[in-house]
């Protein structure tokens, strides 16, 4: 013997009673609570360093070194 009952129609269900719909919105909870972590460990917002051009390109090339144009320039 059946106790439940069925709705009459689509519209006379809840979306939270159906079985799929509950799976796909914790899912999506789930996606987006670990995107978020993941922003929020690697992507988190930097905070107020200024750094200039020369900065930038000393890091990147690393410092110059001087020029020797020939073995007197060589220092002992």
């Amino acid at each position: 013997m059946r106790t439940e009952t069925t709705p009459d129609t689509a519209q006379d269900t809840v979306w939270w009673q159906h079985p799929l719909m509950r799976e796909i919105a914790l899912v999506l909870m789930v996606k987006i609570a670990l995107i978020f972590g993941l922003w929020w460990a690697f992507f988190d917002l930097p905070n107020d360093q200024h750094v200039d051009a020369a900065q930038v390109g000393a890091h990147v090339a690393g410092t110059a070194l001087p020029v020797i144009r020939n073995h007197e320039d060589i220092p002992q």
